[in-house]
């Protein structure tokens, strides 16, 4: 039925034509990529690790308090065997 339509043509001209092929930006990413994607406490976290490279993108909550904590305790422990074993080993 289509090639009845079509028969009385025997090619195509093209009279007007026109091709944006502008780039604004660009950038390039190396793969392989690993991105996650996670909720604390509310708010959505994202974040990227470059496989290649092991560049880190993105934002980690963190609680301060409980870092500087966390920090003195080790720091702390460390202290007390260094300590001990100095008083051990003069």
């Amino acid at each position: 039925m289509q090639r009845g339509a079509c028969s009385e043509y025997s090619g195509i001209e093209v009279t007007n034509y026109y091709d944006r092929t502008d780039i604004e930006s660009w950038s390039y990413t190396l793969l392989p990529v690993w991105i996650i994607t996670y909720k604390y406490k509310g708010k959505i976290y994202p974040f990227a690790i470059n496989g290649q490279t092991g560049k880190l993108y993105g934002s980690l909550p963190a609680d301060t308090g409980r870092l500087i904590a966390m920090s003195s305790l080790i720091a702390g422990i460390a202290f007390a065997f260094g300590m001990l074993g100095g008083i051990f080993f003069i």
